[in-house]
């Protein structure tokens, strides 16, 4: 029996997401300490990748979270509970996945553990609670994506 419509299946779903979720972002794991870093410190991304410390993005400049160096084993022990079941069978099966997160009192993150060069790495980056327009950003209106691009290429 095709069970793809039944109600019950996403509540389980939904349920299990949330309970691997919630373990994620206890503020003794150290998804949860990286992630209340990067909040604290206003950064936009939390950085992982195997050989290197957690870094964060702060202004366009990346900075070590905390001197340890991490390997691929733990860098996935830590995102993985953060996942969706859906984007956690993903990354078994492609090696990729993208996820939401939400941490209650902290904010909404946008998820990518994926392999550079055959090792596990991460970019969480941190999602805005208010939208971003022409006129809350210091951009000017009369700036291209073009100009933008050119000048990504020029920070630390």
């Amino acid at each position: 029996m095709d069970h793809s419509a039944d109600p019950d299946r996403f509540t389980t779903d939904s349920d299990d997401a949330y309970e691997s979720q919630e373990a994620a972002s206890s503020p003794t794991s150290p998804f949860g300490r990286w992630l209340a870093a990067v909040v604290s410190l206003g950064a936009s991304d939390l950085l992982l990748v195997q050989g290197a410390p957690p870094c964060m993005r702060i202004d366009g400049e990346v900075r070590k979270i905390e001197p340890n160096v991490l390997d691929g084993s733990e860098i996935e022990a830590a995102v993985i509970p953060a996942l969706s079941r859906h984007a956690q069978r993903l990354y078994r099966e492609e090696l990729i996945a993208d996820s939401s997160y939400r941490v209650e009192g902290l904010g909404r993150f946008r998820i990518n553990l994926h392999r550079e060069q055959g090792r596990a790495a991460a970019a969480t980056s941190s999602i805005a609670a208010k939208p971003v327009t022409s006129s809350s950003s210091k951009i000017p209106s009369s700036t291209s994506i073009n100009t933008c691009a050119a000048s990504s290429s020029r920070l630390k």
